[in-house]
């Protein structure tokens, strides 16, 4: 859908709706992820971290393929209506290609589609702002080429752009219906509390040292230490996205941590990118980002500045970019404070940051969860509220 926000009536005013005969992109990203022997509606992101370790000729020639089956037109949208099924269309025209050369090309078909129509709607709209949401909107690598488009002074992506958000659409609606105007939201750290008391601790293993939390120069010593530390504190994140309060975090300067986080604790593709935490007041020194773009959900991405230099454990491996948490102090004071003394102390304004789980769980909510993930995995320090967990 196209919709515009009219300030006068303070409104959002539907413009243009697709029917999904005509509009196949979502489709045709999870087919091909199924063509790749990956799990469809789930591992898309994977397809989409794979991209950008081909860019030869062979991308190019799996594109047309692609186009072939979906274009944009101005602003509408047209899909060949001679595919009766996508995915035997897939496996007929895709057999010959390498498994890189097909994630490379629907990357790059995905990317110029959404680049093209959202051009084309503010060109026909007359907009220099754009939110995007949606499930395509969860790929980070098209928002990155969507922002760079030149009229966009303004572009925000939903921290929960999938389906999952339909819970606070449904909300928003009932409220505006039987209440008036709706409060925005602040942030996303939207889940329960953690909750917990000396009891938890009651069972854990004797390799363990206990100790209360007095200040983040404890978790700093920590990371220079080269320890690998999983966060659960205050209220969790809601979305897809670590954003500190429920992280793995690491000293993103060290390569050999994304092994290290990989061997102990995710077990994950070999070629899928961690990610940093960046300070906003100092992302100049690490990030390209002229239109400064807000990025507080991680889903934009963006190109570093000497970022295999600097940031090395926390870049994608093949072409230097990251997908940031860009951190105001009013978002996560702890976690900002946190990442602005590693700043003093090293120059680098960042963390690395994943999330707190195992590969394939979700990510960690009450403290049975984070310690049930602790006591499973070599992580080495858990930081939770008021105390700080070492494995000695």
């Amino acid at each position: 859908t196209i919709s515009r926000y009219n300030e006068k009536e303070k409104k959002i005013e539907r413009l243009k709706k697709y029917p999904v005969e005509n509009f196949q992109l979502g489709r045709i990203y999870r087919l091909t992820t199924l063509l790749l022997r990956m799990l469809p509606g789930e591992h898309e992101y994977k397809t989409m971290g794979l991209a950008p370790y081909y860019n030869g000729p062979q991308k190019n020639e799996v594109k047309k393929i692609f186009e072939e089956m979906q274009v944009v037109d101005g602003t509408d949208f047209k899909f060949n209506k001679k595919i009766k099924n996508i995915y035997d269309h897939l496996e007929e025209n895709l057999e010959q290609f390498r498994f890189d050369h097909i994630a490379a090309g629907l990357q790059a078909f995905t990317e110029d589609l959404l680049v093209d129509w959202i051009s084309n709607s503010l060109n026909e709209f007359s907009g220099n702002s754009v939110v995007f949401s949606g499930g395509i909107s969860m790929n980070i690598k098209a928002n990155h080429k969507i922002s760079q488009i030149s009229n966009i002074s303004k572009f925000f992506v939903s921290g929960g752009g999938a389906d999952l958000s339909l819970a606070i659409g449904a909300c928003y609606n009932e409220i505006e219906n039987t209440q008036g105007m709706p409060l925005p939201l602040n942030n996303m750290y939207l889940g329960p509390p953690i909750i917990y008391n000396e009891s938890n601790f009651e069972n854990l293993p004797q390799k363990y040292k206990i100790y209360e939390f007095k200040n983040t120069d404890e978790i700093l010593q920590r990371i220079f230490d080269g320890k690998i530390i999983a966060t659960c504190l205050d209220r969790a994140e809601f979305g897809p996205r670590a954003l500190g309060n429920r992280s793995i975090l690491a000293d993103p300067r060290k390569r050999e941590n994304v092994e290290k986080i990989n061997r102990k604790i995710k077990n994950r593709d070999f070629w899928m990118p961690f990610a940093p935490i960046i300070l906003d007041e100092y992302q100049d020194e690490i990030l390209v980002n002229p239109k400064k773009i807000e990025c507080p959900y991680m889903t934009i991405g963006f190109d570093t500045i000497d970022g295999n230099e600097k940031i090395p454990a926390a870049v994608h491996r093949a072409d230097y970019t990251v997908r940031p948490l860009i951190l105001n102090q009013h978002h996560n004071s702890k976690i900002w404070e946190l990442t602005n003394k590693f700043y003093k102390k090293t120059g680098i304004p960042a963390l690395l940051n994943t999330s707190f789980n195992l590969h394939g769980e979700p990510i960690v909510n009450s403290i049975h969860d984070a310690l049930s993930v602790f006591e499973r995995s070599d992580l080495d320090t858990l930081w939770l509220d008021n105390h700080i967990i070492d494995k000695i």
